[in-house]
């Protein structure tokens, strides 16, 4: 019995023995003569001779074995928690199109226990998005190149997702293509903003094509030429498109030049003009008199860069 480091564990192996007069592969920690213990595989019979009951045992120190195992687990832990621990949904799925393993930042996403998703397929997941996502899991491993940023929603417990995806192929120790490894990132707030951004810009397009008074942009030379302008500025000066009218220069609406050398050099020396009144030139040679309110927008040393003005016909 002092043989057993744990009392316990002989008496489990006696019950087991008289239960079911074998044991096998049963693992204990035993102590040597010099008190040291050691990690011990047992396999014993029960058997009779002579009228005797008999137990054969095979004994095997595997405490070298115990701790490259223990070492292995240790290891494996770690890396499971760097693998949940990433911010990023990583998951590995087979040829077979099954989730074979998920992280818990995907896991939390979805609304699901790992093992609620690990061993089903993207069809069962995810019918809507499942074809979509499996033609670009079918390129990966037919090409056996990644795919990069890959731009796809997700439906989750709470409601659609966007995902920028990174899909590789997985290959096993022989360099065949087993499967797919991907990084999904949450971009849903990325993406919204991205959205407001776009219908805000388009909101401001709206308004800066159908105002009634010229919008502008253009370079602060004296030839200058236009960057940008609005339908209300190509109708005022009479021609025909915004294209016809970006080929021609700023000093071309000018009836006077010497008016233009003015204004350059009162805009650049006070950075912005309010209402000032010039005599221009339509496309048909005629004038007209425009009040001009515009602003020099001036780089980091101070240069000048371009010119936003507004002018109306008065």
């Amino acid at each position: 019995a002092d043989t057993y480091e744990n009392p316990d564990e002989r008496k489990a192996l006696l019950e087991a023995l008289n239960r079911d007069g074998r044991v096998n592969d049963y693992i204990v920690r035993l102590r040597r003569q010099d008190g040291s213990i050691y990690d011990a595989l047992l396999n014993i019979v029960r058997i009779h001779s002579n009228d005797k009951e008999l137990f054969q045992t095979i004994c095997m120190d595997i405490t070298d074995r115990m701790r490259v195992e223990e070492e292995l687990k240790k290891r494996q832990g770690e890396l499971q928690t760097i693998f949940d621990s990433v911010p990023a949904m990583v998951f590995y799925k087979d040829q077979e199109n099954r989730m074979i393993r998920v992280n818990k930042t995907l896991a939390e996403a979805v609304g699901l226990e790992k093992n609620q998703i690990e061993g089903k397929t993207c069809f069962e997941l995810w019918p809507d998005q499942a074809e979509h996502y499996w033609c670009d899991d079918k390129e990966v491993m037919e090409s056996g190149r990644p795919k990069i940023g890959i731009i796809e929603s997700m439906m989750t417990a709470k409601g659609e997702i966007w995902l920028q995806t990174d899909k590789i192929p997985y290959r096993n120790e022989k360099g065949e293509i087993v499967g797919i490894i991907g990084f999904g990132f949450d971009i849903t707030d990325r993406k919204e903003a991205q959205e407001a951004l776009e219908q805000s810009e388009e909101e401001y397009r709206t308004l800066v094509d159908n105002v009634n008074i010229g919008i502008y942009r253009n370079t602060p030379d004296l030839e200058g030429y236009f960057l940008k302008v609005n339908p209300a500025m190509v109708k005022m000066f009479g021609y025909d498109s915004v294209e016809e009218f970006m080929k021609i220069k700023v000093s071309q609406l000018y009836q006077d030049q010497q008016d233009k050398v003015r204004f350059i050099e009162k805009i650049k020396k006070t950075g912005f003009v309010k209402e000032e009144e010039l005599k221009l030139r339509k496309k048909d040679g005629t004038s007209i008199w425009a009040a001009v309110t515009a602003k020099v927008n001036f780089d980091s040393n101070g240069e000048p860069q371009w010119v936003d003005g507004v002018i109306e016909d008065i």
